[in-house]
């Protein structure tokens, strides 16, 4: 299996998720999770983020914020990014997935999600956290 790069897509307090496909071959079908996926070969993570956002949802998002690496024995690392929500919702095209949504973390972490995903909220929520306090 291949490291990963996720994107938190925000905008003010609420997270885009993708509800993944169901079908032969697909990691975790139907649960939500990040807009995402696996890093090519000699692929940097965070253009390994912005190619994944370009084919799932037609997005050329700008230059993240790096959050995390999420590191397990048992699973590639997963590269985890910020990415603050620039455009309407309207703007962007679902080309894989069977649906996304923007949701608050709280409610996220009610949902059917991908662990390693769901794992990562409460790191994203101190950094926006953060964010917010200094923007003040």
């Amino acid at each position: 299996m291949r490291e990963g790069a996720a994107a938190f897509i925000y905008r003010d307090e609420r997270i885009l998720l993708q509800l993944r496909e169901e079908g032969e071959g697909i990691p975790f079908p139907g649960l939500w999770g990040l807009f995402g996926g696996g890093i090519e070969d000699g692929e940097d993570p965070a253009e390994g983020r912005r190619r994944e956002l370009q084919e799932e949802i037609g997005w050329d998002a700008p230059m993240p914020e790096f959050l995390v690496t999420s590191v397990d024995p048992l699973r590639p690392a997963l590269h985890a990014f910020a990415i603050e929500l620039d455009l309407p919702l309207s703007a962007l095209a679902l080309h894989d997935g069977n649906g996304m949504a923007l949701v608050t973390p709280e409610e996220a972490m009610t949902m059917a999600m991908v662990p390693h995903h769901k794992e990562l909220i409460p790191t994203f929520v101190r950094w926006h956290k953060a964010l917010s306090s200094v923007a003040r």
